[in-house]
């Protein structure tokens, strides 16, 4: 098992706090406390001996990504693989650097940090998605590092967050649809730890209440992760509990892959006997038969954003709201052929 942050103060004699406060070289420390830890550090390989002395030469340019758990295949994901390359991209302009690594279960469960963090390799760090484990996230904020977080919202919390405007995109899909004459729409959900997954519950629940539809709980079937074969298997059991559905309400576009597969198996017609929509506009989207109706998440300025913010130099133009440390960013409703209205008004 790997040491953590807790192990070196215990050997040092140390807090963990003095033990973060040496690994961001704060003037907090004696010079000699700051020798013993650095010893204990080296000692146990820690750090190893060349990242160690990069503690004494201040900043090192570079930039740490994260990837949390929820991110699949790591930067493969599909929707977060434009964000990463759009960050490549601004950081390059700006003559920095990035490095990655992927936080796994066992390592937020065993508070175990990426090698770059505990080498002091890295100045800044963005996270992409949700580190659930708040602690974990904390911890690296008593580290020193300055921290934006990316599709992840902790109120009043100090970090830096980038968040789509999730619930109004939500809420324009769910009335969309309404407009075309569905009453009985379903909604795959994600996990609920999620933020920007309570926000597209929140948005469609909020339309159908104030569109004098009552929420059906028996229309809403939940997934683990957001996959297509998880959207797949979920459409089916929807279908075959609820056959008044006359769409389907998709947490992100994924899904609705999945779920447009299982429609079509199970003999409906998309969109002509239940329509479909998603969320994201991953590329693929637009060529699927049909193209799917979608929301837009602008991942490009996203990324761009992101730089903007972690190296203080930030544009305005494609910031929809902006409170202290929470930046809210535009989306868009993309309406293609996956929906029509329902078939017992389509005659």
């Amino acid at each position: 098992m790997a040491l953590t942050i807790l192990d070196i103060a215990k050997l040092s004699g140390v807090s963990t706090g003095t033990v973060s406060n040496v690994l961001n070289n704060s003037v907090k420390v004696s010079s000699k406390t700051k020798s013993k830890v650095i010893r204990v550090i080296n000692e146990v390989g820690y750090i190893p001996n060349v990242h160690a002395r990069r503690l004494q030469k201040g900043k090192t340019g570079c930039i740490g990504i994260l990837f949390s758990p929820f991110v699949n295949n790591t930067i493969l994901d599909s929707f977060y693989l434009k964000v990463f390359c759009e960050m490549n991209i601004a950081v390059k302009e700006k003559g920095n650097a990035l490095t990655y690594a992927y936080i796994s279960d066992e390592m937020l469960k065993e508070k175990i940090f990426p090698e770059f963090i505990r080498a002091r390799s890295v100045d800044r760090l963005i996270i992409l998605n949700c580190i659930y484990d708040r602690e974990y996230l904390f911890e690296l904020k008593r580290m020193g590092f300055p921290i934006v977080l990316i599709d992840d919202l902790i109120e009043n919390s100090g970090f830096t967050c980038i968040y789509p405007d999730n619930k109004k995109g939500a809420k324009e899909l769910t009335e969309y649809l309404i407009n075309l004459g569905h009453e009985y729409i379903g909604f795959i959900d994600g996990p609920n730890e999620y933020a920007y997954n309570r926000d597209r519950f929140e948005g469609y629940r909020e339309i159908l209440n104030e569109s004098g539809i009552k929420l059906n709980t028996n229309f809403v079937e939940n997934v683990k992760q957001f996959s297509m074969a998880e959207g797949y298997h979920a459409t089916k059991r929807l279908l075959n509990k609820e056959k008044r559905l006359t769409a389907i309400f998709c947490v992100c576009d994924d899904l609705a892959i999945g779920a447009m597969r299982a429609a079509q198996e199970m003999e409906y017609r998309v969109p002509q006997d239940l329509s479909i929509v998603g969320f994201d506009d991953l590329e693929v989207s637009q060529f699927l038969n049909p193209p799917l109706t979608t929301v837009r998440i602008p991942r490009e300025t996203i990324g761009r954003l992101a730089i903007e913010m972690i190296t203080n130099n930030t544009e305005q133009s494609y910031i929809q709201k902006r409170e202290k440390n929470k930046i809210i960013v535009t989306v868009k409703l993309v309406i293609r052929n996956s929906c029509t209205i329902p078939k017992k008004q389509n005659s």
